[in-house]
């Protein structure tokens, strides 16, 4: 059984769907997404891979991508921990277009994350190492959607 997002119907509304946030008075592109999705999607990549052969295995993950650990590498850093232990769950990035292929080539201003004992929302930088409240509440999130959203 799939994990229920606790901002599930805010990430629903939200997720790879063009989006801005003020973060302290600095406007932000930002992307919304479920990262109980994206670790149910690293979690099948991983699961065909163990399926095959040995001698395919290596080969198969050579080359296989995960939005997790890429979202490690470029965004959570030494703060990982907060991630897999469940004290932060991503909800976004900033400054990053829709659905990424890679963090690679790609501006890079932090992550947004709800804490799940409290409900604020906070930006993490790792370059910067700082945590910074955005607001108390998913509900208090102030985004402002660009007008494709307003249209669905």
């Amino acid at each position: 059984m799939a994990k229920q997002h606790p901002a599930a119907e805010f990430i629903q509304r939200r997720a790879w769907k063009p989006a801005k946030v003020e973060v302290e008075g600095v406007e932000y592109d930002t992307t919304f997404f479920d990262w109980y999705e994206l670790e149910a999607k690293d979690d099948a990549i991983v699961a065909q891979g163990k399926a095959l052969s040995e001698d395919q295995q290596e080969d198969f993950f050579g080359h296989a991508r995960f939005w997790t650990t890429d979202f490690e590498e470029y965004f959570s850093g030494d703060k990982h921990d907060e991630i897999t232990e469940g004290r932060w769950l991503p909800l976004a990035v900033l400054g990053l277009g829709v659905n990424p292929d890679s963090f690679a080539e790609m501006n890079n201003d932090g992550f947004l994350a709800l804490v799940v004992e409290g409900g604020a929302i906070i930006r993490y930088h790792q370059d910067e190492d700082v945590v910074q409240t955005v607001c108390e509440s998913v509900d208090e999130l102030d985004t402002q959607l660009d007008i494709e959203m307003d249209e669905d």
